[in-house]
């Protein structure tokens, strides 16, 4: 339960991440982009800290956290890598 949740606040700050991009960016395919670019390098860091503490704190070994990590990492990072394929796309259309 709690992986599903950490994935759903991956969702969220990659929201929030579109939504400062709609701000200041104007809406723009190439500020989307950025944004969806950001959010992927700080959501590595997050899934990469939750994985340390999995393992440093909780007692868990590398080899059963690693699976969770591309869990927490993969899904929305992958859901993100999917709109900037599109994006793209619709940039050179």
């Amino acid at each position: 339960m709690r992986t599903a949740i950490i994935i759903l606040i991956g969702f969220i700050v990659w929201g929030a991440c579109i939504g400062v991009a709609r701000v200041l960016g104007g809406g723009s395919v190439p500020a989307l982009i950025r944004a969806t670019r950001t959010f992927m390098i700080f959501w590595f860091m997050i899934a990469v800290t939750n994985m340390w503490v999995g393992v440093t704190q909780a007692g868990y070994a590398a080899s059963e956290e690693l699976p969770i990590f591309i869990l927490i990492f993969g899904v929305p990072a992958g859901a993100a890598l999917a709109v900037i394929w599109r994006l793209r796309r619709r940039m050179r259309a």
